[in-house]
């Protein structure tokens, strides 16, 4: 599953990821600008546990980067009102907790 973007009238469809991937918990930053999302790593491997980390893309599809990697879900990410920071919920601990990031 890939992400695309496209104008208000549904014209000008643009992709932005290219991975066999599944992917979810899409967010914008509040200029919109990038975009967060929790791709499961292993998602093609059912023989596998799911991997799920923060990436971050810019709008136009570039400059993709994985935020956390971390062997913990890592997912539900959510921007500051001024993005200069992304929260997300992770299970690194016993238990979901809420982590905080700069941007």
């Amino acid at each position: 599953m890939n992400v695309y973007v496209m104008n208000d009238d549904g014209g000008k469809v643009r992709q932005l990821t290219d991975t066999p991937f599944s992917k979810g918990n899409l967010s914008w930053s509040p200029e919109g600008r990038q975009m967060t999302y929790a791709p499961d790593l292993h998602s093609g491997d059912h023989r596998r546990q799911q991997q799920i980390d923060i990436f971050l893309i810019n709008a136009d599809g570039t400059s993709e980067q994985n935020l956390t990697q971390h062997p913990a879900l890592d997912t539900t990410s959510c921007w500051s009102p001024d993005g200069t920071h992304l929260v997300f919920s992770s299970a690194r601990e016993e238990g979901w907790e809420l982590y905080k990031m700069e941007e």
